[in-house]
């Protein structure tokens, strides 16, 4: 995590630097600074597909389920019809769409 963040200090626009930051945040469960690693990641490169990911992953984590379908919705439309990780994203939509609508009506 150090040598990220020293090179992170040397070029703090750093795609690459970001994402992975933001990757170690999110695995020791630090959603929000996951999540600004991985807007930072956007800022840089608005198309790359992990940050897009984990940008959504963060989302969930943080319980901002809106946003978290957001992000799904947009790797579905970047990715091709025909992809395993399509069929995925699609089922995880449903979940999500369906544990909304759940909290909205408790």
């Amino acid at each position: 995590e150090e040598i990220y963040k020293k090179g992170l200090a040397i070029n703090p626009t750093s795609a690459v630097f970001n994402l992975q930051l933001g990757v170690i945040a999110l695995s020791t469960n630090r959603c929000a600074l996951a999540l600004d690693h991985f807007r930072a990641t956007l800022r840089s490169a608005p198309d790359y597909l992990p940050a897009v990911d984990r940008i959504g992953i963060s989302f969930i984590c943080l319980g901002i389920l809106d946003s978290a379908l957001y992000y799904r919705q947009r790797i579905a439309s970047m990715l091709p019809p025909d992809s395993a990780r399509q069929a995925e994203i699609s089922s995880l939509q449903v979940r999500l769409l369906r544990e909304s609508n759940s909290r909205l009506t408790k």
